[in-house]
């Protein structure tokens, strides 16, 4: 059964690459932290963005600390099945505010010879405290290539055509320590179907609230014995907390600063 999630509004800064968006025809990784610097009730001041990645990256790692509190992110396509494994975390100071983010996209052709309905199990953990919130989203489009853009909304409900959303889900986590949420989205495959998978996470917090989903935004397929994945990403353990700073200083991070008008 075909399950279908209108995604709500998660206000956030994050730069948005909705226009001209290039081709994928396999996997790719991205992320993105940015602050500002005044959040009385809506967010004005400095601007600053730290964002990585791209298409055909395997992974990507973003990293902001200044006067607006802390924020990073990481992606990347090497969970089971190769699906995407997702990382955000932000902690604000009082009258600032933080947001992080992460995404992946991964390829899968269906090799079996006959119909199919295949599971993917999405499991969401973090904690959250004072004005912040975690989201964590996932689509499975069907198709040889896809748009490369930022925003899964104008992804699944402009780029591409309805009938080639197979299935999407939202999940939030709005509050407390160490909470988990979980959930389960059916594709409907046919023979020689070929498929994305596109998660985000998003991580956000103001007026010293924080959301930390550094461990993690994870999903693995009820059977992936007749997928193939396009891309197949490199091997060895998840990185701990040395690897992400050895990956976060190798990074070339794009930062701009902008100061937005009163």
């Amino acid at each position: 059964m075909i399950k279908r999630t209108l995604l709500a509004c998660f206000t956030t800064i994050l730069p948005s690459i909705v226009s001209a968006a290039p081709i994928l025809d396999d996997w790719g990784t991205s992320t993105s932290v940015s602050s500002a610097d005044n959040c009385p009730s809506y967010c004005t001041g400095n601007f600053e963005f730290n964002e990585n990645g791209g298409a055909n990256q395997y992974s990507a790692y973003s990293e902001l600390n200044n006067v607006a509190g802390s924020g990073k992110a990481f992606a990347q396509v090497n969970g089971a099945g190769y699906t995407p494994i997702l990382k955000a975390s932000v902690s604000s100071n009082d009258g600032t505010g933080m947001w992080a983010s992460a995404w992946g996209i991964q390829h899968y052709t269906y090799t079996g010879s006959e119909s199919m309905v295949l599971d993917l199990n999405l499991n969401l953990h973090g904690s959250v405290f004072g004005d912040g919130q975690i989201r964590g989203d996932v689509a499975v489009i069907k198709g040889d290539t896809l748009p490369w853009t930022s925003d899964m909304a104008t992804l699944i409900y402009e780029l591409v055509p309805s009938d080639d959303v197979l299935a999407d889900e939202s999940l939030f986590i709005t509050g407390g320590y160490d909470q988990t949420v979980t959930s389960t989205i059916s594709i409907n495959l046919e023979a020689g179907d070929s498929f994305f998978v596109r998660a985000d996470l998003k991580a956000r917090g103001k007026r010293g609230g924080s959301a930390d989903a550094f461990n993690t935004f994870t999903m693995n397929f009820s059977d992936n014995s007749l997928l193939q994945a396009t891309g197949q990403a490199a091997t060895g353990p998840e990185p701990g907390s040395l690897a992400l700073l050895a990956l976060g200083l190798a990074a070339v991070g794009t930062q701009r600063k902008l100061r937005a008008k009163s």
